[in-house]
């Protein structure tokens, strides 16, 4: 993304909670692109979040999104559990491209805020990340075009 943005910095003001507060609705600034020009959108969060709680991408630091309380992350991530690697049915989704939607088991914890600064919770272009293959992140030609 240009300018090195962090996730705050490319939200539109403070998240939306609901009454309940299970559900956490982060709207995305205009104008935010990929170096390369193509806008980020919601959904490239829900790919890359998704991605992070997918076994085949052998991820290291998903159990953030069950630490966290997000929707089906901690029985996603247990091999023992029926719902072992659906990874699409994490507790993410993107209501238009510029409108992300986080559903919580229980009320969103008050670190949740403080994790989306790691690279775990940062957006990825899936079209970019299935071009590259096995070769993703191996290198910085094989970097997501930040």
């Amino acid at each position: 993304m240009k300018n090195n943005k962090s996730y705050w910095d490319m939200a539109k003001g403070a998240p939306k909670v609901s009454a309940d507060k299970k559900t956490v609705t982060f709207t995305l600034r205009n104008g935010i692109k990929w170096s390369d020009g193509k806008p980020v959108t919601a959904q490239d969060f829900v790919y890359g979040w998704q991605r992070q709680n997918d076994p085949a991408a052998k991820p290291l630091y998903n159990f953030l999104f069950a630490a966290a309380g997000i929707k089906n992350a901690a029985k996603i991530e247990n091999q023992k559990d029926p719902m072992y690697g659906k990874y699409k049915q994490l507790g993410v989704k993107a209501l238009n491209s510029k409108t992300l939607q986080v559903t919580f088991e229980q009320p969103v914890p008050p670190f949740f805020y403080s994790i989306l600064s790691q690279p775990q919770f940062m957006p990825q272009r899936e079209d970019f990340v299935k071009k590259q293959g096995k070769n993703y992140a191996q290198g910085p030609s094989n970097q997501s075009p930040l």
